[in-house]
Order: structure tokens, then C-alpha cells, then sequence
């Protein structure tokens, strides 16, 4: 049996997403209408997928080799804990 273990490298978070485009455009506030029906248990703005690979090349570039991505609908956003995985 092998044991492994995760350290815990860096966090970057992108939150209050629903204060950004396509949500507001300068001072307006957009309807943006998604698919609730097919997206369950969803509470947090989606976000561009550029971003999330800028944030895990970020973490990669810091040690990371693996990623937990958290949401947290008070503060509209997620949050990327990259850690490294090693064998002990």
C-alpha cells in the first residue's frame, strides 16, 4: 500500500463575479439568463474559462500539481487551492 500526502502550495480567488460583465457593463446591470434547470446545485456566476486556465497555470507554475476548486455563493465566486501531491 502506498501512503501520499498534499501540500498545500498557494490559493488565488476570483469572487464577486456577479458585479462583473456579462452581469454589469460599466454602471448597467445586464439580465443574464442561464440554464437553471441543467445546471443543479449552481449558485456562483459562471466564470471565463481563459481566467481558470490563467489561475491553474499560476498554480502549476508555483509547484502545483493538482487543484480543489471551491465555490462560495456569499461571495459569488470560487476559490483554487493548488496543492502538490507526493508519495511518502
Amino acid at each position: 500500500m502506498k501512503t501520499f500526502v498534499e501540500k498545500f502550495i498557494a490559493v488565488k480567488s476570483r469572487t464577486e463575479l456577479d458585479l462583473e460583465y456579462p452581469n454589469y457593463e460599466g454602471e448597467v446591470s445586464n439580465e443574464v439568463m442561464t440554464p437553471h434547470n441543467k445546471l443543479n446545485y449552481v449558485e456562483v456566476p459562471s466564470m471565463d474559462i481563459d481566467d481558470v486556465i490563467n489561475i491553474l497555470n499560476e498554480l502549476k507554475e508555483k509547484g502545483s500539481n493538482r487543484v480543489y476548486i471551491a465555490d462560495h455563493c456569499d461571495h459569488h465566486g470560487y476559490y483554487f487551492y493548488g496543492v502538490q501531491l507526493k508519495e511518502i
